[in-house]
């Protein structure tokens, strides 16, 4: 009994770590998904997404972090834009101008595998980022991922 416990325990812990703090569902995807006409700016994105969402406790952080930012180095998270993707090395993590060529896009809407990559869904653990905060990362990428 106490095993199960502390299994389950363990579980629920892995899965609030990893999770943006809201439940939600990914939009259904029309092509690249992005909205000309949507303003997101990279550092609404970066505080209200990334820092939330991804630099948690066993995902994008650490010394030096996962090839990904922790809440603390927005720099460092806005320098993966162009980078080859480790998984995917010709296609970029962040492709300015699109988003449908963007692994990050194909991470966060689980269809990676489509592209040749590894077929796990980010947030890792934890439920799909909202089809909205997806939404304003294609916008922001699509507006040509511009540092403001």
């Amino acid at each position: 009994m106490t095993r199960t416990i502390a299994t389950l325990a363990s579980l629920l812990a892995a899965f609030a770590g990893c999770g943006s703090p809201q439940v939600g569902g990914l939009a259904p995807d029309a092509g690249s998904g992005a909205s000309p006409g949507r303003a997101a700016k990279y550092s609404a994105i970066a505080g209200t997404i990334f820092a939330v969402s991804c630099a948690t406790s066993g995902c994008h952080t650490g010394d030096p972090p996962v090839r990904a930012p922790d809440s603390f180095d927005t720099a460092l998270a806005y320098d993966l834009v162009g980078k080859p993707s480790l998984q995917v090395s010709a296609m970029p993590i962040i492709d300015p101008g699109n988003p449908g060529n963007s692994y990050l896009v194909s991470k966060l809407r689980g269809t990676a595998a489509t592209v040749g990559g590894v077929a796990t869904r980010m947030p890792l653990n934890g439920p799909p980022l909202p089809g909205d905060d997806i939404a304003d990362i294609e916008s922001w990428i699509h507006a040509g991922a511009p540092n403001d």
